[in-house]
């Protein structure tokens, strides 16, 4: 199940990255198009708006927490002795059960009910927007059984099972992106 969990963050990263480079092209094709041509690419701002924005902004959360790089304010942490260093991270672990199992729980009613409307969005084209719902409850859920884990081996079996800075780097350049 961890390798599952590594390489599905890690597809979600890189596809967040394809977005984005794909969005940067649709966008210079409609500047190129309305500038020189008086032909704008379509639907550009549909799609940037209900595609590539979700996209890149929530597909690679889960790669963020498998690497435990999330924003972190540690005034007290830093200072507490180490049980409570451990209590603290336990709470804090539950507490992103609990509100990422939510948003994966809501955001997944609201993509099942946009597609059983067949949600659209209309500008100068129409745009259906309902399968762009689907990436936030798949970058949730994904997000809560990071945490899952690493609650269960971390804090409970005081294991660490998810990766580390050095083995993300050495998949980088077993991949070739480095």
């Amino acid at each position: 199940m961890i390798f599952f969990i590594k390489k599905v963050a890690r597809l979600l990263e890189y596809a967040s990255a394809a977005v984005l480079g794909l969005m940067m092209l649709h966008v210079v094709a409609d500047v190129i198009g309305r500038q020189l041509l008086s032909m704008p690419a379509p639907a550009t701002t549909e799609v940037v708006a209900f595609y590539y924005m979700v996209a890149v902004v929530f597909l690679p959360l889960p790669f963020v927490e498998l690497k435990n790089q999330n924003i972190v304010v540690d005034i007290f942490y830093n200072i507490a002795p180490a049980w409570a260093q451990r209590v603290m991270h336990a709470l804090v672990e539950v507490a992103c059960i609990a509100f990422f199992g939510l948003m994966t729980f809501a955001s997944g009613g609201h993509a099942l009910n946009a597609y059983a409307k067949g949600e659209m969005v209309q500008g100068y084209y129409q745009v259906a927007i309902w399968p762009s719902r689907f990436a936030l409850p798949l970058s949730f859920a994904l997000v809560t059984l990071i945490v899952i884990v690493r609650l269960i081996s971390e804090t409970l079996l005081e294991r660490p099972v998810l990766v580390d800075e050095q083995e993300l780097a050495t998949e980088d350049i077993e991949d070739g992106l480095v």
